[in-house]
């Protein structure tokens, strides 16, 4: 999987430097989260897997688009390079 970052953390600065309080949610958590909207608005049962209610399929599908996302970042940083 490509470089999955912390998107939010929480950080403090005592002392000597910063230490991280609360890593919050990843890269790809808010990647999912972003595309889960247009993913809810796009997917159809027909793309359900066996056993699976629809809720998991726009969780499944949101998650494969944030991977998606991570991957062509991960590109562009590569390119950039």
């Amino acid at each position: 999987m490509p470089d999955n970052p912390q998107a939010y953390p929480c950080l403090d600065s005592s002392g000597d430097g910063l230490s991280m309080r609360d890593p919050g949610m990843t890269l790809r958590d808010w990647f999912a989260g972003q595309a889960l909207t247009s993913t809810m608005r796009l997917v159809t049962s027909h793309e359900s897997e066996k056993g699976e209610g629809i809720a998991q399929t726009f969780a499944r599908r949101a998650y494969e688009l944030a991977d998606a996302m991570l991957a062509e970042r991960a590109k562009e940083q590569r390119d950039a390079s």
